[in-house]
Order: structure tokens, then sequence, then C-alpha cells
């Protein structure tokens, strides 16, 4: 899945929600959100970034619906040792290859966010966001290819925001993303010996910080 694919998917996902598609109903607010995590890889400590956008249709003073599109990358590391063999002993080792395989994921979500302040000045102070999600994802089969999955999951996610210049915002938050494993055993992308077409997912389960702009309510 490019990069160049996000936002066209985004806006097309956010405008299924139940009655945008005929325009019966606008978002009060819309959101894009820049994030950074060191849960993706490939060493634990490179951040990686995580473009979001949002929109939320008000329901009451302190509670809106919130549908929001994340693109995730993750990267994992395969290490192999290639050796001379004689009489099934490893004699001496020719060195080691490193191939970085890296997993695309869409998550999908739509769920509430709680505000704990009023209605002022557009910020309503700190919130709480809650959403189930299926995560659509796109991961080397191990032969050169691709397989696709959409395991289901959940994001959480806490912030505040803040009165920006004329109609804009500002917000500054934590997000927490969680998907099921799938396929296979579902415990790992890296098995000791591959099968002809690999096709298990693992989960994800990782925390991102960023800070957002929009405009609306």
């Amino acid at each position: 899945m490019r990069r160049s694919l996000f936002f066209p998917v985004s806006l097309l996902a956010i405008c299924s929600f139940p009655g945008l598609s005929s325009g019966s109903v606008l978002p009060s607010s819309a959101n894009f959100n820049w994030g950074y995590t060191q849960d993706l890889g490939p060493h634990g400590t490179n951040l990686t970034i995580i473009p979001s956008v949002s929109a939320t249709w008000q329901v009451s003073s302190r509670l809106a619906i919130r549908s929001s599109v994340t693109y995730l990358r993750e990267r994992t590391v395969d290490q192999n040792q290639r050796g001379l063999t004689a009489g099934g002993t490893t004699r001496s080792f020719l060195g080691e290859t490193r191939t970085i395989n890296q997993t695309d994921f869409l998550p999908l979500a739509t769920g509430l966010r709680f505000y704990a302040g009023g209605d002022v000045e557009r910020t309503r102070g700190l919130f709480l966001d809650a959403a189930p999600a299926a995560f659509l994802a796109r991961s080397p089969d191990g032969t050169g290819g691709h397989f696709f999955k959409a395991p289901l999951g959940f994001e959480l996610g806490v912030g505040a925001r803040f009165a920006g210049f004329d109609k804009s915002r500002f917000e500054v938050g934590l997000n927490y993303y969680h998907s099921l494993a799938v396929g296979g055993s579902g415990a790992t992308l890296r098995p000791l010996e591959r099968s002809p077409a690999e096709s298990a997912l693992s989960g994800l389960s990782l925390f991102s910080i960023y800070l957002g702009v929009g405009l609306g309510d």
C-alpha cells in the first residue's frame, strides 16, 4: 500500500460514514494528525511517522462520534547465516544476510470522543477517544509476493485541544493501537522455515504521540 494512496483512501473511508455520501450530514470538525512512535522498528529506536485524518460529528457538548483513518508501517528484520556444510555439520560461515520486511496497515476506526470541558472557544479541553477498528494490512508472504488481511482491533486516545487562529484548533495527544493476530499460528511473521506462501500476521500493540491541526468545533 503506497503512501500516495493514503489520502484518497482516507477521504473515501470518511465519506462512507452513514449519511455523508448523500451530503445530508457534515462533520462538525476535521483534523490532520502527525504522530511518532518507536514501536514499529526495525530496531526499536527509530522514530516512525504516523499520519492520520479524522472527523467528528457532535452529539452533545461533551460527546461526539469520531471516525479516523491512519497509516502505519511496521518493519522487521530477518537475519540468516549462510555456511558451508560437510556431513551435516556446518564448518564455516560465509556471512550473514539481513532482510527488512515491511507491513503496511490502514486502520479504519469509528467510535466515540468524550470531552471533559464545555464548548469554550472550540477547545473543550481534555478528551478521551475509544473506537473499534479494522486494520487493513498488506504484508510479504516470503515468496516475493504479498498477502492481505483485515484483523480487528481497537484504538484508544487521550489528549487536549487548544484554540488556534480564526476557526482553527490544535490537538496534542497520545494514541494506543491494538490489533489481533490472524492466519497460521498468528505468532510471528518470521518463522524459522517459511512455507511456500506465508500468511500469518502478527498483532500490533503500540503507542504514539501526535500533534494535530483542524477546523471546526
